[in-house]
């Protein structure tokens, strides 16, 4: 699958790997596998990690890049930047 180039700086920012994570599931897969972009308003990337540390680190490197929260819950984090 390839990502769509609008989508593609993130996608590099995330450090993706497929072996041990992060990855990426959801709907952006299926926008991208049809050639679509993911709209930056109306539309999201979903994020799965493999452990907890995993998780904390890219949420500590996103808000200290400007990203900022826009909705927390105990199993999910929104971002936006």
């Amino acid at each position: 699958m390839k990502v769509h180039h609008e989508n593609k700086v993130l996608i590099d920012y995330l450090r993706l790997n497929m072996e041990e994570g992060p990855w990426v599931a959801g709907g952006a897969c299926i926008d991208w596998f049809n050639g679509n972009q993911v709209a930056v308003r109306d539309g999201d990337i979903d994020v799965w990690f493999s452990t907890p540390s995993q998780y904390e680190s890219l949420r500590t490197r996103m808000l200290n890049d400007a990203f900022s929260i826009r909705y927390e819950t105990e199993n999910a984090t929104t971002m936006i930047y």
